[in-house]
């Protein structure tokens, strides 16, 4: 299936520039901060698709020493003027040779995986971060649930594609991004968790763990929640480099 980068655009990478870690994406920014916790992560990250640099920021707030790389020209543009101090690097798709093999103790990967069209190109993409991976480093992939195509959220509307509830894996579906003063047309391939797993076991990474995070009104940030406090609009994959890969 041909399917271009739809962030490669100059006018949404400016529009996805102003985007923060609040509303729906903090639910997922959350988790992510729980398991670099619970794991007692540091050391030297890749941030494997990094759009305009915010996840790599986040990373840095975390004490990260992270490089930022993108298949997007226009995204990378965004990131070094926000964050001119910060290591930002254009790549093809899946291709990570300018890094040496066990280079990182953590690759994260938030949301690049659902642009992503065909299950041997995930699987492509996985076996190179499993590269760079050092022998105990691991890997998180955040990845958009079927529930977020679905259903309307702080975040995101669906209501004009009602054809997404149809959708199986390797589907088109459309979501409108409502954050950043504008609504921002978005395609991304459907993969479901099911899918997702099929797809680790044919790779050098096993699946240590996985969550399906709500929002909680318990949670520090908080908003005017729609769907966020009981169905799950991520899919977070904890990672780690095979015994056999090493």
């Amino acid at each position: 299936m041909s399917f271009p980068n739809p962030y490669n655009d100059n006018v949404l990478a400016a529009s996805y520039a102003k985007l923060g870690t609040e509303n729906t994406y903090n639910i997922a920014y959350r988790d992510v901060a729980h398991l670099f916790e619970t794991y007692d992560m540091s050391g030297n990250a890749l941030d494997y698709g990094c759009g305009a640099g915010r996840s790599t920021r986040f990373l840095r707030s975390h004490g990260f020493s992270a490089i930022g790389v993108d298949i997007s020209e226009a995204m990378i543009a965004e990131a070094r003027e926000q964050d001119a101090e910060a290591d930002y690097r254009l790549i093809e798709p899946g291709n990570l040779q300018a890094f040496r093999d066990g280079q990182f103790d953590l690759v994260l990967s938030m949301w690049p995986f659902d642009t992503i069209a065909t299950a041997g190109e995930k699987i492509e993409t996985l076996n190179e971060i499993s590269r760079v991976l050092k022998p105990d480093g691991r890997s998180i992939l955040v990845a958009s649930s079927p529930e977020l195509y679905m259903r309307e959220w702080v975040s995101f509307s669906t209501s004009e594609f009602p054809e997404n509830k149809i959708a199986r894996d390797g589907d088109k579906v459309r979501v409108l991004i409502k954050d950043a003063g504008s609504r921002r047309l978005v395609e991304d391939i459907l993969c479901t968790e099911a899918n997702y797993e099929a797809i680790f076991r044919k790779t050098t990474l096993m699946l240590l763990e996985k969550r399906s995070p709500l929002a909680s009104v318990d949670d520090r940030y908080q908003c005017g929640w729609i769907s966020e406090l009981s169905n799950a609009p991520w899919m977070v994959f904890l990672l780690q480099k095979r015994a056999d890969a090493q």
